[in-house]
């Protein structure tokens, strides 16, 4: 199977804003409580901010030298190659199971109660493992779609729980503490960065400010559910999980129903993204065979997922959000060496 298919950059760019959605929608008690909106409205601002940056690196080195990060590690002796390869693959699968765990905790929350968590992460895995078998190409064009779908159902949850907005005054309030725990949520995205790293060398068409264009629609996203948040659901949303949930179930469009299906549906296909292209990045770094390398990393989320449904410490540490920054920052941090270590000349590979 071709995973080498060249693709548009926009439709990678817009399939890391869909993904990157899913971290406010499987948002779970990680924001700090009592902040002003003025604060929340900073941390979003700094903190996607951040994740433009991050992504600086690896667009300058597409935009000047035609190259991505894999084309880095093909020019590295054997040793420093598949240093780099564990350190992008370490990251993406402790990624790609913070999001499974939150998924399927949500997934058995506030849907099936009495469904077993390793069989929703089994069926879910056996599609992403199919999907990354086809190649970014492919789960990309399906995003198109999925995209659109996402659209319809937001305007359909803002627009129903406009009608519940009740504005009052902004009392200021929080720390310093509490920015600092916001900037470190808001932060999340930056997984992104690091699958265009690795996958944007397959795309043609690249232009700088698809990364600024989805940056901003981003924050725009996170702050429009910040507003809907507040002044909608109020301090009751401080007291229940995944609050965008609550959301879906407040709107006021008269009969409509099946929202709360809707909801999942897009969260669902947010995730799905994310691994596809996770397990997607990871092929383009390791090489050799793809179905192989599809299979692996699964089953590696498999077995971490079961040890995480079974030893309440391991779920900690695999949910932590300071714990995923860090990794952020080694993998970004790879990701600089290797983009400034390129050679001057420009690769003019097709």
């Amino acid at each position: 199977m071709r995973i080498s298919v060249k693709f548009s950059s926009a439709r990678l760019m817009l399939t890391l804003l869909l993904c990157g959605m899913s971290v406010i929608l499987l948002e779970n008690y990680n924001l700090a409580a009592n902040q002003s909106l003025a604060s929340r409205m900073l941390s979003i601002a700094s903190g996607v901010g951040l994740c433009i940056v991050l992504f600086l690196p690896a667009a300058i080195l597409r935009k000047n030298k035609n190259a991505d990060i894999c084309d880095v590690l093909k020019r590295k002796n054997r040793v420093s190659k598949t240093v780099f390869a564990i350190i992008f693959a370490v990251y993406l699968i402790f990624t790609s199971e913070y999001f499974l765990l939150k998924y399927t905790d949500m997934f058995t929350k506030k849907y099936y109660t009495d469904a077993p968590e390793w069989l929703i992460a089994v069926l879910f895995l056996a599609v992403c493992a199919y999907a990354a078998y086809r190649g970014a190409n492919a789960v990309t064009r399906f995003s198109i779609f999925l995209f659109g779908l996402a659209l319809i159902v937001y305007a359909l949850i803002f627009g129903g729980a406009a009608g519940e907005l009740k504005f009052s005054g902004e009392e200021l309030g929080g720390g310093c503490d509490g920015f600092i725990n916001d900037l470190l949520f808001f932060v999340t995205p930056s997984f992104a960065a690091v699958i265009f790293s690795l996958t944007s060398g397959y795309t043609e068409k690249f232009c700088l400010r698809h990364i600024f264009i989805s940056g901003a629609a981003l924050a725009a996203f996170f702050a429009a559910e910040e507003i809907f948040e507040r002044f909608a659901l109020g301090a009751y949303a401080n007291q229940q999980e995944y609050r965008f949930f609550l959301l879906s179930k407040i709107q006021r469009l008269g009969e409509i129903k099946g929202m709360e299906a809707m909801y999942m549906a897009v969260v669902t296909t947010s995730v799905f993204c994310l691994i596809a292209l996770s397990v997607c990045a990871v092929n383009y770094t390791a090489g050799g065979n793809v179905l192989l390398n599809s299979l692996v990393f699964p089953v590696i989320l498999l077995v971490l997922h079961f040890c995480a449904t079974s030893f309440i410490s391991v779920r900690e540490i695999l949910s932590s959000v300071l714990v995923l920054d860090i990794f952020s920052g080694v993998a970004v941090a790879a990701i600089l060496l290797l983009a400034v270590g390129y050679p001057n000349e420009r690769r003019n590979h097709a």
